[in-house]
């Protein structure tokens, strides 16, 4: 086997080597669901993954440093538990339908713990600005650029402020080469919405930070905006929100959540799916830590859906191979919080590198 320098980089497999690894999994075609683990030496414990091109049939490994080279019969299997296709897209369906509220109102006078109100077409037309908040997803674009549309007939003072300038991946494919908000301002004049009517901040890397330049910007332009329209990537969609009514604090009569509608989990294949389901699972767990850990001051608190909870514990412990004994009943302490948020950043920005490493699009 070679070796690879301190960098991400494939290395090829021997044929005979192969054949070693296949009667090691048993399962030649689903040699993906495994990691690898070398044995301990001077260099650590290092483990990889081990990832299968079926149309070509060429085998590779995705290394994340430095590894020494070692005979390959050493090197143990470790299988990791698979959960259906099925269940797969039963749980990403759950999870956006709770994750990504549409059109729903929340008035400022309105309780922390109030549900949203369904919203009627007079509400979204006398809309003050739509905040168009960052993500590597252009559909979110499409979706200003229609409110846009909507609004501007009734209200031809409406503004969109476009704001982020590089964060975490929100649908599989690549970072922008230059800040999510010139993406989404080029990308809303292409769809009609014309400059004068785009603000754009191009600072912020994180939802709280979305929120508090957006606002920022209002003030800086003297933009008299009470009545406001959130859009956000669907998993994503529920914190803009929570962490809206934490930040902006006074000044606003309602917001509306208004998310473009999720792909089709039906049609998704695999690898996609599961970075959809990555990404929800770090959001929930985010949402969930900076709602109820004290620690934290983000966001106002949503209740959380059982069925939501047991999903999570089951992923943590099945499927990522959770050594802590998180339960219903301690779920909410806060070091379990922070070891799930962790956890499932950990594992989604994984999902991450493998798309950006890859060079999928």
């Amino acid at each position: 086997m070679e070796t690879c320098p301190d960098q991400i980089g494939a290395v090829s497999i021997s044929r005979r080597d192969l054949k070693l690894l296949e009667t090691k999994t048993a399962c030649p075609e689903r040699i993906e669901g495994f990691s690898l683990r070398f044995p301990r030496t001077n260099y650590s414990e290092l483990s990889i993954e081990w990832l299968v091109d079926k149309p070509s049939k060429e085998y590779s490994l995705i290394m994340k440093t430095y590894f020494p080279r070692t005979p390959i019969d050493s090197i143990q299997t470790v299988r990791k538990e698979k959960i259906s296709f099925t269940a797969a897209r039963q749980a990403l369906a759950a999870l956006w339908l709770f994750l990504a509220p549409r059109y729903l109102m929340k008035r400022a006078d309105m309780g922390p713990s109030a549900v949203g109100l369904t919203i009627c077409d007079a509400d979204i037309r006398v809309t003050d600005a739509i905040l168009l908040l960052g993500s590597n997803d252009l559909a979110p674009v499409k979706m200003a650029a229609g409110l846009y549309k909507k609004i501007v007939r009734d209200n031809p003072d409406v503004v969109i402020i476009a704001s982020g300038k590089g964060g975490h991946l929100t649908v599989p494919g690549q970072p922008f080469t230059v800040t999510e908000a010139e993406v989404y301002a080029d990308q809303l004049r292409q769809e009609g919405v014309p400059a004068e009517s785009i603000y754009l901040e191009r600072e912020s890397e994180n939802t709280g930070a979305n929120i508090k330049r957006s606002r920022e910007i209002m003030f800086e332009n003297d933009l008299k905006c009470r009545r406001i329209a959130i859009v956000q990537s669907p998993a994503a969609q529920l914190r803009a929100n929570l962490v809206f009514e934490r930040k902006w604090s006074n000044g606003w009569e309602y917001y509306i959540s208004c998310p473009p509608q999720p792909p089709d989990i039906e049609a998704m294949p695999r690898d996609i799916l599961i970075f959809h389901l990555g990404y929800a699972l770090r959001e929930i767990a985010t949402t969930i830590n900076y709602s109820y850990n004290p620690k934290y001051d983000y966001q106002t608190k949503k209740k959380i859906p059982r069925p939501i909870i047991h999903m999570m514990i089951t992923y943590y412990r099945r499927v990522l191979k959770g050594t802590k004994s998180i339960t219903e009943r301690n779920f909410f302490d806060p070091e379990n919080m922070e070891h799930l948020m962790r956890v499932f950043r950990e594992n989604y920005e994984e999902i991450e590198r493998r798309w950006i490493d890859q060079g999928k699009t």
